[in-house]
Protein backbone atom coordinates (compact mmCIF):
# COMPACT_ATOMS: atom_id res chain seq x y z
CA UNK A 1 0.00 0.00 0.00
CA UNK A 2 1.13 3.38 -0.51
CA UNK A 3 2.20 5.99 2.15
CA UNK A 4 1.37 9.91 2.16
CA UNK A 5 4.94 11.28 2.91
CA UNK A 6 4.95 14.53 4.42
CA UNK A 7 6.31 17.68 3.27
CA UNK A 8 10.37 18.12 2.81
CA UNK A 9 11.57 21.93 2.80
CA UNK A 10 14.63 22.36 0.96
CA UNK A 11 17.03 24.81 0.26
CA UNK A 12 17.11 26.24 -3.32
CA UNK A 13 20.67 25.41 -4.71
CA UNK A 14 22.56 28.57 -5.88
CA UNK A 15 23.24 28.37 -9.68
CA UNK A 16 26.75 28.20 -11.19
CA UNK A 17 28.35 30.52 -13.30
CA UNK A 18 31.80 30.23 -14.82
CA UNK A 19 32.96 33.81 -16.59
CA UNK A 20 36.00 33.50 -19.18
CA UNK A 21 39.68 34.47 -17.66
CA UNK A 22 40.55 37.74 -19.38
CA UNK A 23 44.17 38.64 -20.28
CA UNK A 24 46.21 38.55 -17.08
CA UNK A 25 46.90 41.57 -15.34
CA UNK A 26 47.65 40.40 -11.85
CA UNK A 27 48.52 43.84 -10.60
CA UNK A 28 45.22 45.59 -11.71
CA UNK A 29 43.88 43.58 -8.87
CA UNK A 30 40.63 43.87 -6.55
CA UNK A 31 41.50 46.59 -4.13
CA UNK A 32 42.04 45.30 -0.47
CA UNK A 33 44.25 46.32 2.22
CA UNK A 34 46.03 43.72 3.90
CA UNK A 35 44.03 41.87 6.89
CA UNK A 36 40.94 43.30 5.80
CA UNK A 37 38.75 41.10 3.54
CA UNK A 38 36.76 43.05 0.49
CA UNK A 39 33.28 43.53 1.14
CA UNK A 40 30.98 42.44 -1.71
CA UNK A 41 27.39 42.22 -1.82
CA UNK A 42 25.44 38.87 -1.55
CA UNK A 43 23.28 39.08 -4.30
CA UNK A 44 26.66 39.80 -6.82
CA UNK A 45 28.54 36.69 -4.98
CA UNK A 46 28.83 33.48 -7.59
CA UNK A 47 30.30 30.15 -7.50
CA UNK A 48 33.44 29.64 -10.64
CA UNK A 49 35.46 26.69 -11.32
CA UNK A 50 38.82 26.66 -12.24
CA UNK A 51 40.92 23.75 -13.01
CA UNK A 52 43.91 24.32 -12.30
CA UNK A 53 47.51 22.43 -14.11
CA UNK A 54 49.50 22.36 -10.89
CA UNK A 55 48.36 20.86 -7.24
CA UNK A 56 45.16 23.05 -5.80
CA UNK A 57 47.38 23.85 -2.93
CA UNK A 58 50.21 25.27 -4.67
CA UNK A 59 48.04 27.93 -6.23
CA UNK A 60 46.19 29.17 -3.09
CA UNK A 61 49.28 28.81 -1.32
CA UNK A 62 50.55 31.22 -4.15
CA UNK A 63 47.52 33.71 -4.13
CA UNK A 64 47.32 34.08 -0.23
CA UNK A 65 50.42 36.35 -1.70
CA UNK A 66 47.96 38.78 -2.95
CA UNK A 67 44.36 38.26 -2.06
CA UNK A 68 43.19 37.82 1.48
CA UNK A 69 42.02 34.28 1.93
CA UNK A 70 38.49 35.61 2.96
CA UNK A 71 35.71 37.94 1.53
CA UNK A 72 33.25 40.02 3.88
CA UNK A 73 29.53 39.48 2.31
CA UNK A 74 27.21 42.54 2.97
CA UNK A 75 23.50 41.47 3.32
CA UNK A 76 20.29 43.22 2.93
CA UNK A 77 20.21 43.25 7.01
CA UNK A 78 23.00 45.28 6.99
CA UNK A 79 24.97 42.25 8.61
CA UNK A 80 27.87 40.86 6.98
CA UNK A 81 29.27 37.22 7.00
CA UNK A 82 32.92 36.44 6.43
CA UNK A 83 33.51 33.09 4.52
CA UNK A 84 36.49 31.96 2.45
CA UNK A 85 36.71 33.16 -0.94
CA UNK A 86 38.44 29.95 -2.19
CA UNK A 87 38.50 26.14 -1.35
CA UNK A 88 40.17 23.09 -3.35
CA UNK A 89 37.64 21.00 -4.67
CA UNK A 90 40.09 17.92 -5.30
CA UNK A 91 43.98 18.03 -6.37
CA UNK A 92 43.09 20.15 -9.63
CA UNK A 93 40.01 22.18 -9.33
CA UNK A 94 39.21 25.26 -7.12
CA UNK A 95 36.12 26.50 -6.12
CA UNK A 96 35.84 30.87 -6.01
CA UNK A 97 33.09 32.27 -4.00
CA UNK A 98 33.42 36.14 -5.42
CA UNK A 99 32.13 38.57 -7.90
CA UNK A 100 31.96 37.98 -11.56
CA UNK A 101 34.76 40.54 -12.34
CA UNK A 102 37.01 39.70 -8.88
CA UNK A 103 36.91 35.97 -9.79
CA UNK A 104 38.14 37.01 -13.64
CA UNK A 105 40.92 38.91 -12.13
CA UNK A 106 41.72 35.79 -9.81
CA UNK A 107 42.14 33.44 -12.56
CA UNK A 108 43.98 35.78 -14.56
CA UNK A 109 46.57 36.28 -11.58
CA UNK A 110 46.44 32.22 -10.90
CA UNK A 111 47.16 31.61 -15.05
CA UNK A 112 50.50 34.15 -14.68
CA UNK A 113 51.20 32.00 -11.34
CA UNK A 114 50.61 28.66 -12.79
CA UNK A 115 53.51 29.16 -15.78
CA UNK A 116 55.75 30.19 -12.85
CA UNK A 117 55.48 27.22 -10.83
CA UNK A 118 55.17 24.71 -14.07
CA UNK A 119 56.70 26.76 -16.95
CA UNK A 120 55.55 25.30 -20.32
CA UNK A 121 57.40 22.22 -21.35
CA UNK A 122 59.79 23.71 -24.31
CA UNK A 123 62.31 21.31 -24.64
CA UNK A 124 63.00 19.92 -27.74
CA UNK A 125 62.23 16.17 -28.18
CA UNK A 126 59.32 16.28 -25.56
CA UNK A 127 57.10 18.58 -27.78
CA UNK A 128 53.83 18.32 -25.89
CA UNK A 129 52.04 20.02 -28.33
CA UNK A 130 52.58 17.56 -31.08
CA UNK A 131 50.18 15.46 -29.04
CA UNK A 132 47.46 17.39 -28.69
CA UNK A 133 44.07 16.29 -30.67
CA UNK A 134 41.11 18.27 -31.44
CA UNK A 135 37.45 17.23 -31.76
CA UNK A 136 34.04 18.57 -32.05
CA UNK A 137 31.11 18.20 -30.05
CA UNK A 138 27.40 19.01 -30.88
CA UNK A 139 25.30 18.86 -27.08
CA UNK A 140 22.14 16.75 -27.67
CA UNK A 141 20.00 17.81 -24.83
CA UNK A 142 21.57 21.15 -23.33
CA UNK A 143 22.28 24.33 -24.53
CA UNK A 144 25.45 25.06 -26.22
CA UNK A 145 26.22 27.03 -23.22
CA UNK A 146 25.44 25.41 -20.78
CA UNK A 147 27.38 22.71 -21.94
CA UNK A 148 30.37 25.27 -22.25
CA UNK A 149 29.14 25.81 -18.40
CA UNK A 150 29.70 22.35 -17.06
CA UNK A 151 33.00 21.69 -18.96
CA UNK A 152 34.60 25.18 -17.07
CA UNK A 153 36.64 23.00 -14.79
CA UNK A 154 38.19 21.26 -17.70
CA UNK A 155 39.21 24.70 -19.43
CA UNK A 156 43.08 25.79 -19.72
CA UNK A 157 45.31 27.54 -21.24
CA UNK A 158 47.29 25.80 -24.41
CA UNK A 159 51.02 26.82 -25.12
CA UNK A 160 52.35 25.98 -28.56
CA UNK A 161 55.49 27.20 -30.51
CA UNK A 162 54.40 29.91 -32.67
CA UNK A 163 54.57 29.02 -36.65
CA UNK A 164 58.04 29.13 -38.71
CA UNK A 165 58.00 32.47 -39.76
CA UNK A 166 56.44 34.11 -36.94
CA UNK A 167 57.78 36.44 -34.00
CA UNK A 168 59.14 33.54 -32.03
CA UNK A 169 56.91 34.20 -29.09
CA UNK A 170 54.55 31.46 -27.80
CA UNK A 171 51.42 30.78 -28.28
CA UNK A 172 48.42 30.65 -26.38
CA UNK A 173 44.46 29.42 -26.09
CA UNK A 174 41.69 28.40 -24.59
CA UNK A 175 41.43 24.20 -25.05
CA UNK A 176 37.77 24.80 -25.38
CA UNK A 177 35.42 26.96 -27.70
CA UNK A 178 32.02 27.70 -28.87
CA UNK A 179 31.51 27.87 -32.27
CA UNK A 180 28.18 29.47 -32.41
CA UNK A 181 27.45 29.59 -36.17
CA UNK A 182 27.53 25.90 -36.48
CA UNK A 183 26.26 25.52 -32.63
CA UNK A 184 29.49 23.23 -31.65
CA UNK A 185 32.18 23.47 -29.26
CA UNK A 186 35.64 22.69 -30.52
CA UNK A 187 37.82 21.10 -28.26
CA UNK A 188 41.72 20.88 -28.27
CA UNK A 189 43.85 19.00 -25.53
CA UNK A 190 45.86 15.99 -24.52
CA UNK A 191 44.34 12.42 -25.86
CA UNK A 192 43.88 11.17 -22.56
CA UNK A 193 42.18 14.76 -21.22
CA UNK A 194 39.86 14.36 -24.49
CA UNK A 195 39.05 10.71 -23.26
CA UNK A 196 38.15 12.04 -19.58
CA UNK A 197 35.91 14.94 -20.91
CA UNK A 198 34.11 12.36 -23.69
CA UNK A 199 32.85 10.65 -20.52
CA UNK A 200 31.96 13.43 -19.01
CA UNK A 201 29.99 14.80 -21.30
CA UNK A 202 28.80 11.35 -21.55
CA UNK A 203 27.06 11.36 -17.86
CA UNK A 204 25.80 14.88 -18.30
CA UNK A 205 24.42 15.66 -21.77
CA UNK A 206 21.59 13.61 -21.12
CA UNK A 207 17.76 13.97 -22.38
CA UNK A 208 16.02 15.11 -19.14
CA UNK A 209 13.82 12.71 -17.46
CA UNK A 210 9.96 12.36 -17.75
CA UNK A 211 7.54 12.43 -15.34
CA UNK A 212 4.04 11.66 -14.96
CA UNK A 213 2.44 13.81 -12.33
CA UNK A 214 -0.83 13.55 -10.76
CA UNK A 215 -2.46 16.51 -8.98
CA UNK A 216 -5.72 16.43 -6.59
CA UNK A 217 -7.83 19.34 -5.66
CA UNK A 218 -9.11 18.17 -2.38
CA UNK A 219 -12.07 19.79 -0.22
CA UNK A 220 -11.98 18.41 3.56
CA UNK A 221 -14.98 18.03 5.41
CA UNK A 222 -16.10 16.96 8.98
CA UNK A 223 -18.48 14.28 8.55
CA UNK A 224 -19.45 12.35 5.78
CA UNK A 225 -17.95 10.13 3.09
CA UNK A 226 -15.08 10.82 0.60
CA UNK A 227 -15.82 11.09 -2.83
CA UNK A 228 -15.70 7.32 -4.48
CA UNK A 229 -13.66 8.25 -7.74
CA UNK A 230 -10.64 9.18 -4.62
CA UNK A 231 -8.09 6.16 -4.17
CA UNK A 232 -8.99 4.47 -1.03
CA UNK A 233 -4.69 4.71 0.43
CA UNK A 234 -5.21 8.41 -0.43
CA UNK A 235 -7.97 8.83 1.69
CA UNK A 236 -7.26 6.50 4.52
CA UNK A 237 -3.81 8.09 4.96
CA UNK A 238 -4.73 11.50 4.60
CA UNK A 239 -7.55 11.12 7.16
CA UNK A 240 -4.44 10.55 9.79
CA UNK A 241 -2.36 12.96 9.23
CA UNK A 242 -5.01 16.35 8.81
CA UNK A 243 -8.17 17.18 10.88
CA UNK A 244 -10.14 16.43 8.28
CA UNK A 245 -12.40 13.02 8.12
CA UNK A 246 -13.89 13.08 4.62
CA UNK A 247 -12.41 14.51 1.07
CA UNK A 248 -14.55 16.18 -1.93
CA UNK A 249 -12.73 16.00 -4.87
CA UNK A 250 -12.66 19.79 -6.27
CA UNK A 251 -10.67 19.09 -9.21
CA UNK A 252 -7.79 16.66 -10.24
CA UNK A 253 -5.17 16.90 -12.94
CA UNK A 254 -2.83 14.47 -15.13
CA UNK A 255 0.76 15.59 -17.01
CA UNK A 256 3.68 14.08 -18.60
CA UNK A 257 6.26 16.61 -18.46
CA UNK A 258 9.76 17.18 -18.78
CA UNK A 259 11.80 18.07 -15.32
CA UNK A 260 14.11 20.05 -17.30
CA UNK A 261 10.72 23.12 -17.85
CA UNK A 262 8.77 24.21 -15.35
CA UNK A 263 4.95 22.38 -14.58
CA UNK A 264 2.08 24.58 -14.72
CA UNK A 265 -1.70 23.34 -13.34
CA UNK A 266 -4.59 25.26 -14.12
CA UNK A 267 -8.30 25.01 -13.62
CA UNK A 268 -11.94 26.64 -12.53
CA UNK A 269 -13.96 24.75 -10.18
CA UNK A 270 -17.39 24.14 -10.08
CA UNK A 271 -17.78 27.44 -7.66
CA UNK A 272 -16.10 29.70 -10.33
CA UNK A 273 -12.93 29.45 -7.86
CA UNK A 274 -9.62 29.28 -9.76
CA UNK A 275 -6.52 27.97 -9.06
CA UNK A 276 -2.80 27.87 -10.70
CA UNK A 277 -0.12 25.16 -9.24
CA UNK A 278 3.36 25.81 -10.39
CA UNK A 279 6.37 23.47 -9.96
CA UNK A 280 10.30 24.29 -10.64
CA UNK A 281 11.72 20.72 -10.97
CA UNK A 282 15.28 20.68 -10.03
CA UNK A 283 16.43 17.06 -10.84
CA UNK A 284 14.81 13.79 -10.86
CA UNK A 285 16.86 11.09 -9.20
CA UNK A 286 15.88 7.87 -11.21
CA UNK A 287 18.03 5.09 -8.87
CA UNK A 288 16.19 6.31 -5.58
CA UNK A 289 12.52 7.37 -6.99
CA UNK A 290 13.17 10.92 -6.19
CA UNK A 291 11.55 13.92 -8.05
CA UNK A 292 13.09 17.24 -6.24
CA UNK A 293 11.09 20.97 -6.85
CA UNK A 294 13.55 23.57 -6.12
CA UNK A 295 10.48 25.70 -5.51
CA UNK A 296 6.83 25.56 -5.90
CA UNK A 297 3.71 27.51 -5.52
CA UNK A 298 -0.23 27.70 -5.28
CA UNK A 299 -2.60 29.98 -5.50
CA UNK A 300 -6.40 30.28 -5.09
CA UNK A 301 -8.65 33.05 -6.05
CA UNK A 302 -12.78 32.99 -5.22
CA UNK A 303 -14.97 35.13 -6.98
CA UNK A 304 -16.37 38.39 -5.83
CA UNK A 305 -19.13 37.77 -2.85
CA UNK A 306 -20.73 40.41 -3.38
CA UNK A 307 -21.62 43.51 -5.70
CA UNK A 308 -19.09 45.35 -4.86
CA UNK A 309 -16.36 42.69 -3.38
CA UNK A 310 -13.41 42.03 -4.95
CA UNK A 311 -12.30 38.35 -5.70
CA UNK A 312 -10.04 37.03 -2.64
CA UNK A 313 -6.56 35.51 -3.21
CA UNK A 314 -4.70 32.64 -0.85
CA UNK A 315 -2.12 30.29 -1.37
CA UNK A 316 1.30 29.09 0.14
CA UNK A 317 4.80 28.37 -1.60
CA UNK A 318 8.06 26.21 -0.49
CA UNK A 319 10.18 23.60 -1.88
CA UNK A 320 9.90 19.98 -1.63
CA UNK A 321 10.95 16.23 -2.48
CA UNK A 322 8.12 13.99 -3.75
CA UNK A 323 9.13 10.54 -3.66
CA UNK A 324 7.67 8.14 -6.84
CA UNK A 325 4.61 6.27 -5.78
CA UNK A 326 3.92 8.21 -2.45
CA UNK A 327 1.53 11.08 -2.35
CA UNK A 328 2.95 14.45 -0.93
CA UNK A 329 0.51 16.93 0.98
CA UNK A 330 1.76 20.27 -0.87
CA UNK A 331 -0.05 22.38 1.56
CA UNK A 332 -3.25 24.07 2.38
CA UNK A 333 -5.76 26.78 2.24
CA UNK A 334 -9.05 28.34 3.19
CA UNK A 335 -10.94 27.71 6.25
CA UNK A 336 -12.94 24.78 4.44
CA UNK A 337 -9.35 23.77 3.90
CA UNK A 338 -8.41 23.28 0.41
CA UNK A 339 -5.55 20.26 0.45
CA UNK A 340 -3.33 20.20 -2.63
CA UNK A 341 -1.56 16.60 -3.19
CA UNK A 342 0.57 14.95 -5.81
CA UNK A 343 1.93 11.80 -6.49
CA UNK A 344 4.46 11.56 -9.28
CA UNK A 345 5.87 8.20 -11.03
CA UNK A 346 8.73 8.24 -13.81
CA UNK A 347 7.67 7.83 -17.83
CA UNK A 348 7.91 4.56 -19.32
Amino acid sequence: MNSLSSLLLLAVPLALQQPAAEDPKPLAQIPYVQGKATRVKAEEVMLTYYRTRTHANNVTNALLGIYDSSIRVMRDDGQENQVQRWLTVDDHVLMIRDTAENARKIIATALEMEDLLEPPVKEAGTQPWRRIVQIEYRPRALSAGATLQALAPYQRVLTAPAPPGGNGEWLKSDAIHHVPERNVLVIRDLPERIEEIRQYLARIDVPAAQVDLACWILRGKDAGESSKSLPQDLVANLAKLVPSTAFELAASSMLRASIAEPMKLESTLADRSTYRLTLAPAAFDEQRGELALSSFSFEFVTPPRGENAAPSSNGFQGAATLRANEYTVLGAVGETPLYVVLRVNPSK
